[in-house]
């Protein structure tokens, strides 16, 4: 059995209840959710572009020597959690650009719904690569003497992700059953 007829099957409650979701703008949506994860991305330090290059060259060349002491190495460094979850930040923004760029031109509905199912089922995945992220770099600010994180801000942080993946799940259901729908004409 393939992903999608998995991805459909696990869902199936929601695609039932999809019927009133679906009449807003799943744009509209987007939009929220871009602007959210641009307010994420504001609200953790930036990180070094050197220190930034590092990570991108030397995370994939840790994870595979399989080298606990070098992976140790890499993640304790300065500004290391910082990078990931801008990292994942900027995957999740990359994957609503491409939707907005397919909301925005003149090709078929049904490869617009493709694409939201598509792009969708991704941007949950970087939501969980956030949530993940995120957890790890507030947890790592709980043990500074100064966090560069406030309270009020930490906790949106921390709610970010499982609240912008309802509306990304709305999405996603959208355009399954509108799909569905298509395929029954």
């Amino acid at each position: 059995m393939n992903k999608f007829a998995l991805f459909v099957i696990a869902f199936a409650p929601v695609l039932a209840n999809a019927d009133e979701q679906c009449g807003s703008s799943q744009q509209a949506k987007l939009l929220q959710v871009e602007k959210e994860l641009k307010w994420a991305v504001s609200a953790i330090p930036a990180v070094p572009p050197k220190q930034a290059e590092y990570f991108s060259k030397e995370e994939p060349a840790a994870a595979l020597s399989g080298s606990p002491a070098r992976i140790g190495a890499l993640t304790q460094q300065p500004f290391y959690e910082e990078w990931g979850v801008q990292t994942s930040l900027n995957q999740a923004l990359t994957d609503i650009d491409i939707l907005k760029g397919v909301y925005n031109s003149k090709v078929p509905d049904e490869f617009i719904l493709d694409f939201e199912a598509r792009y969708g089922t991704g941007l949950l995945g970087d939501l969980v690569a956030i949530a993940d992220t995120l957890g790890r770099y507030l947890e790592q600010q709980s043990t500074k003497p100064s966090p560069m994180v406030v309270v009020p801000t930490a906790f949106k942080l921390d709610t970010l992700a499982i609240t912008q993946s309802g509306a990304v799940r709305e999405i996603i259901m959208c355009a399954i059953k509108r799909l569905s729908a298509n395929a029954r004409k």
